[in-house]
């Protein structure tokens, strides 16, 4: 088993409180069964409405405004 799931989100330009909501449902399917979830090449859209959201924190993300690793 995966300690730690990472979703890329290189090529997502947009995302909604639908997509906000199911990275949230698959963060907590993933605590569930033992493991992490973290996002990674959020853009910078999808990093500021994951911080509006405020869930950046808790999908690892970064905040809006903090530089943007890529992997």
């Amino acid at each position: 088993r995966p300690h730690t799931i990472r979703v890329d989100l290189g090529l997502v330009t947009f995302i909604d409180s639908g997509g906000v909501g199911s990275l949230v449902a698959a963060y907590r399917v993933a605590q569930a069964g033992g493991a992490g979830l973290v996002v990674s090449n959020a853009s910078p859209f999808v990093s500021r409405q994951l911080t509006v959201a405020g869930v950046a924190d808790l999908l690892g993300a970064p905040r809006s405004g903090d530089p943007i690793p890529r992997l």
